[in-house]
Order: C-alpha cells, then structure tokens, then sequence
C-alpha cells in the first residue's frame, strides 16, 4: 500500500507568510533539491499578472531574509508570473519531507500557509514511525494546522491539486451568473467586468478549473473501473 499525505502548516518565520497580507496563491509546480550546495532549486507561479502589486510581493520576498537565498529571474505574464528561486535546503519544510523518502506531488502557498500533498513509497518498513518521524521534525519548523493521511493500493494518474482561490472565485462567479445554462446566461466579458478583471485573466483561471474538476473526475472514474462502461 502507497500512503498519501495532505499537510497544511504555518512556516515559522518563512516568506509565504506574505501570502496572508498580499491575498495571493502561489503555486510550486517545479522543484530541485541540490543537497550538495546546500540549496533549492525552485519555480513558483504566482497566480496574478505582472502587475504592480506582484512587483511589490516580489520585492517585500526578495528582502524578507528567510529561507530565500536569491530571486533569480522573474518571468511576467498577463495571467500569472512565474519567479525562478535558490532557497536554503535545510530551513525549506521541503528538506523533511526528501530526508524521510517522500515524494512531493503538490505544493502550493496561501492564507499565509503552505499546502503539500506528499507520497510514502512502500519502500519503509514502518510507516507508522516514519510519519511520527515527519511529524516530529516538521513541528520544529512549523505549526502543523492539518495533517491528513490516506492508503492507497496505486495512484492515480496525477494527483490534482485543489483549485486555487482565484480559480474557485471565478468558477463560482461563472455559474451563479448563468455560464453552465443553455443557451448561456452570460460570456467571459460579462464575468471579467463581475471580477473587476480582464477578460484573458477570466478566462485562464475558468479554463485552469474546469480542466482540473474534469481531470479529478476522469481518474476517480478509472478508479471505480467506470470507464470501461
């Protein structure tokens, strides 16, 4: 049996605690370690534009003096921003979770906390000390808010992640003002000026969500053994 894991903690003293202030979700869908220097390899998406507001974040992340060793590059975009990063390996909550043979699939910052979906290959003998083990070292650099466990006999394809806040707001402001409905209610234009957004904004977070809610549904349906109906 494979275990998953789903933690949700606050990083002490950790830049993502700036994702409280600025109400902004970042994701982390590429990361390196490089243990021999000591560092991170990392990209994270900032689901926001380039706009002034991201160039502040940035900048308040690039001074905080936390786990961020240097700000590599900085890669604009109208619907999201990705920023290229070394952090320091040994203060990262990523460091426990390679020390103790876990793969992460998922991370995402917001709210002021950091969000991880991690794997336990069937490679330990004792899952029940390794994760008292994770929980141990992760409480000496975070406050732990949640700590879900589940055992699976294979995985599915991709682990879909949950959708991001802006995701969530535009769907749901998608279907209350009638979008699903036949013949539709309204259009991208409709909900962009509902959001106060631009329409290409609207319509990467719509496409981003319905892909994910579709891909969620898609595995758990190969899961039951449905698709063969």
């Amino acid at each position: 049996m494979i275990t998953v894991i789903h933690i949700a903690l606050y990083h002490y003293g950790d830049w993502t605690e700036l994702t409280e202030k600025y109400v902004i979700a970042i994701d982390n869908p590429y990361y390196v370690p490089i243990q021999s220097k000591g560092i991170n390899l990392e990209l994270f998406r900032i689901n926001e534009g380039y706009s002034s507001y991201v160039k502040e974040l940035i900048n308040r992340i690039r001074n905080h003096g936390s786990t961020i060793v240097k700000v590599i590059n900085v890669i604009p975009g109208k619907a999201y921003t990705d920023t290229v990063m070394y952090g320091d390996y040994d203060k990262s909550i990523k460091s426990v979770f390679v020390n103790n043979m876990f793969i992460i699939s998922y991370s995402s910052f917001k709210y002021g906390l950091e969000y991880y979906t991690a794997i336990l290959p069937p490679i330990k003998a004792s899952v029940s000390k390794t994760l008292s083990e994770l929980k141990s070292q992760l409480k000496e650099k975070a406050n732990v808010i949640s700590f879900k466990q589940e055992r699976v006999s294979r995985l599915p394809t991709k682990i879909v992640p949950e959708l991001t806040p802006m995701e969530r707001n535009v769907i749901n402001t998608a279907y209350e003002l009638g979008f699903f409905n036949y013949p539709r209610g309204v259009n991208l234009d409709d909900i962009a000026k509902e959001l106060e957004s631009s329409k290409a904004t609207v319509d990467y977070h719509l496409r981003n969500a319905i892909r994910k809610i579709i891909t969620n549904y898609m595995g758990k349906e190969k899961e039951l053994g449905w698709g063969q109906y």
